[in-house]
């Protein structure tokens, strides 16, 4: 069984460098394609890269989602490792996801233990989202997740940053959907995978660093790409029966985080660019609630 290795680069030529480095130092000599991404970085990685490393170099910038479905349409392998650029290898990756795919031919996707720099896990899966959580948002949604995907059967979903599929599986579900942008397109590829049958494992053994990307209530344009991106999910789904329902309660939901974060300033004990970035947030989300978070 072979295997086929797609690192997606913008702009983070280090960092990719360094995940080539940890692959072909945890390798154990496996003979294996790897395929880089480029997406139009400003950053050059033409004539830097290890010898026998496939540059795709897209001419002008097609975003993570559509980069993703470039690399691998490109890969010849009966597996397929998709990796983020900050994602490295610190313990072999590649025997032991050919023989977990090899040992069980309805495996359709693998994820790994991902950990920071001391070692302390980063998170490489999540439950399928439901219409509560986007109701609740993430914060109550994390505070709750074990009452709220309490019906879940073990149901999750593997993030992409370090992602196993067989690319058979890939090319009949038709890739990732390139109607989402980087939020919930790896979400959404799981999902679509479970109920066609495939089955999911994880690989707590192999151990891969990633820092992890942070929240996505970072920013407010991230914040309001989050909403978006997780209505056309569950509706793509068949989640949201009730779509007036959901509406009136992420707007009373927009609206008390509102009027909480106008209070005086003198209660505010952040960064004040945190609070105001916050406050644009949620005037964004309020005027985009009844169009259903479509941008």
């Amino acid at each position: 069984m072979s295997i086929s290795v797609v690192v997606t680069n913008y702009n983070t030529k280090d960092l990719t460098l360094r995940c080539l480095d940890g692959l072909a130092r945890h390798s154990a000599g496996r003979p294996v394609q790897v395929i880089v991404v480029d997406d139009a970085s400003t950053e050059r990685l033409a004539g830097v890269l290890p010898s026998g490393v496939e540059l795709v170099q897209n001419d002008v910038n097609q975003g993570y989602v559509r980069s993703v479905n470039i690399g691998v349409r490109r890969a010849t392998g009966d597996v397929v490792l998709l990796l983020d650029s900050d994602a490295c290898p610190v313990s072999d990756v590649l025997s032991p996801t050919v023989d977990a795919f090899a040992a069980n031919p309805r495996l359709g996707a693998l994820g790994y233990h991902l950990v920071d720099s001391g070692g302390r896990p980063t998170g490489a899966i999540q439950p399928e989202p439901t219409v509560l959580g986007l109701a609740l948002g993430q914060a109550l949604e994390a505070r709750f997740s074990r009452w709220i995907h309490r019906h879940a059967d073990g149901r999750f979903t593997i993030h992409s940053c370090a992602l196993a599929f067989r690319r058979k599986a890939f090319v009949e579900l038709g890739g990732f959907d390139e109607g989402f942008d980087f939020l919930d397109a790896d979400t959404d590829f799981s999902m679509r995978m479970r109920r066609a049958g495939w089955a999911f494992a994880m690989n707590d053994d192999v151990r891969i660093q990633h820092e992890g990307s942070g929240s996505p209530q970072a920013t407010a344009k991230r914040v309001v790409r989050h909403h978006a991106n997780r209505w056309r999910l569950l509706e793509k789904h068949g989640l949201i029966t009730h779509p007036a329902l959901l509406r009136g309660a992420l707007a009373l939901r927009h609206a008390t985080e509102l009027l909480w974060l106008s209070r005086p300033a003198v209660l505010w004990q952040g960064d004040p660019a945190t609070r105001a970035d916050k406050l644009n947030g949620r005037r964004q989300l309020m005027s985009t609630v009844w169009k259903s978070y479509r941008s």
